[in-house]
């Protein structure tokens, strides 16, 4: 099976060009959901298989694509609870002195230990008295301005009243003839129509209205999300109805031209990048954007929810930092933390209380024995189980 291809004619007989690459019929994603009765599974549509613990019944969770059975939760409400507790991950645990800063008194943080002070008079304005907000930790009136010159930098006049820029990641997050500068919307000095408004060296991004420089480019992480990088030069996403209205080393996805896949695996991409959704990524970011899906860009990393250093990163339900990930205690993030014979599901350490099969030759035919479950024999484990060019 060819690894690229332009359209599907390239590719065997029912199955499809996509995004660049053949792909078989039984192959899912986001995009390309399974029929009734089917369950994408690892990218491939499969019968009475399972996503979330959402696709499995009453007391089960979905461990590897196969609704297992769970023991019942000490709680399921906090009137489960003694008293002083509450129901948190189906366990019972000491009601936290708060939740979250905002519960605190002005001057404190929530801590694991609770409220302590921080040494400054208030962390968000919500703590000010009316009339009042949050400045360098203190609370003080609230500036009345007619003009940018009646606020101190960097403060700006909005609403005639001073206060911060509003926050950005890019461009994007800004309105016509602003720019982010400095994680700040500020009003830009490059406003244009058209290129004739724009300075020599420069073109005129339409949906910035800003004057940009005009650059060259390496990757599609050097172009502005509008557009894709094509023989060394950014150009604009274009629209299309299948393959052949795209650029050449382009495919078309739901009506819009993109580039085709440039890796496989992470060897394919400088020592700097990541091999991601079929493009090279840098392992540093500077927002969001650039990490994946429910990642944030935390001091030039991409880093997963409930990231933690430490224990008072972790305030809410008690929950514990382990492995740099809020926690529940005694729970687990990968089999590798459980004892032998249990395993890692939905945060938390079980043994396997039901099971299809010990071996291969209990389950039907194109099923092997997984942790206890017949399931889909994979076509293959490693890149090596592939023949030249596939992976």
């Amino acid at each position: 099976v060819p690894y690229f291809c332009g359209d599907s004619a390239e590719c065997p007989a029912s199955w499809s060009c996509a995004r660049g690459r053949c792909l078989p019929p039984t192959w899912c994603d986001e995009t390309n959901p399974c029929d009734a009765g089917l369950t994408c599974v690892a990218r491939q549509c499969t019968a009475g298989g399972c996503e979330t613990d959402a696709d499995c019944g009453a007391l089960r969770g979905c461990y590897q694509g196969v609704c297992i059975r769970l023991p019942p939760p000490t709680c399921r409400t906090d009137a489960d609870c003694p008293a002083d507790t509450m129901c948190a991950f189906g366990d019972c645990h000491p009601i936290p002195p708060c939740q979250a800063s905002l519960d605190c008194p002005a001057g404190s943080a929530c801590t694991q230990a609770g409220c302590e002070p921080t040494g400054l008079g208030c962390l968000d304005s919500t703590q000010c008295p009316a009339g009042e907000e949050c400045r360098a930790g203190e609370c003080a009136p609230i500036a009345a301005c007619a003009s940018e010159a009646d606020c101190a930098a960097p403060r700006v006049c909005l609403a005639n009243r001073c206060a911060s820029p509003p926050a950005c990641a890019s461009g994007f997050d800004c309105g016509p003839g602003e720019e982010c500068l400095g994680g700040r919307c500020l009003e830009s000095a490059g406003a244009c129509q058209n290129d004739a408004g724009c300075p020599a060296g420069q073109t005129c991004n339409p949906f910035l209205g800003l004057c940009t420089e005009s650059v060259g480019c390496g990757r599609d992480e050097d172009c502005l999300a509008t557009q894709f990088c094509l023989g060394g030069t950014c150009e604009v996403l274009q629209w299309c109805y299948d393959d052949a209205w795209c650029p050449a080393d382009s495919y078309c996805s739901d009506g819009t031209c993109y580039r085709a896949p440039v890796c496989s695996r992470d060897s394919d991409c400088e020592a700097s990048e990541r091999c991601d959704s079929g493009a090279c990524q840098p392992l540093t970011c500077t927002s969001d954007a650039q990490c994946a899906r429910d990642w944030t860009c935390h001091a030039g990393r991409c880093l997963p929810e409930f990231y933690c250093s430490a224990p008072s990163d972790c305030p809410m339900w008690g929950l514990q930092c382990i492995n740099h990930l809020c926690t529940n205690p005694g729970g687990c993030i990968a089999d590798s933390e459980c004892p032998t014979h249990q395993y890692c599901i939905a945060g938390a350490c079980y043994f396997f209380p039901e099971s299809d099969c010990a071996v291969s030759a209990d389950c039907p035919d194109g099923l092997v024995c997984a942790l206890g479950f017949c399931n889909p024999a994979p076509e293959c484990v490693y890149d090596r189980d592939c023949g030249p060019g596939r992976t």
